[in-house]
């Protein structure tokens, strides 16, 4: 009987004992702060501004349809129908800065220049902070 207890106590020792030491091996939960202190810079027109901005956008199809048609005069081509999306940075300033084509579908090379020369010249609204803003143009000049 006396090994039978002195058996219990060391097991319930040794069970004790391990119980102790993965609470000790447990790492403790880390406490992570989040800032939301940061005012995040919105990445759209202001409501107040979409319309304007949108008429100014659409007042540059004439300056691109003039680039197109007289590259259609030079290589002699019957006519034409595709899109471009341009692509500018908007808002702190009145004309739109690093303008770019980002995508085109049209048959007629060596326009880029042009088209982006009289964009670059659009005057818009400004808010006090850029917005990047892509705008097509759809094409369709039949001769």
């Amino acid at each position: 009987m006396k090994k039978f207890t002195f058996l219990a106590v060391v097991i319930m020792m040794v069970v004790a004992g391990c119980s102790k030491e993965k609470e000790k091996t447990t790492p403790e939960p880390e406490n992570k702060t989040v800032e939301t202190d940061k005012k995040e810079t919105p990445t759209s027109v202001p409501s107040e501004k979409a319309m304007e901005v949108q008429n100014v956008w659409e007042s540059g199809l004439a300056a691109v349809k003039n680039c197109v048609e007289k590259r259609i005069a030079q290589t002699k081509q019957k006519g034409l129908s595709g899109y471009i999306i341009i692509e500018a940075m908007i808002g702190t300033t009145e004309n739109p800065q690093n303008v770019r084509i980002v995508d085109k579908k049209l048959a007629v090379d060596n326009i880029e220049s042009c088209i982006i020369k009289y964009l670059g010249g659009l005057v818009f609204p400004t808010w006090g902070y850029k917005v990047k803003y892509q705008h097509p143009y759809n094409l369709n000049i039949l001769y």
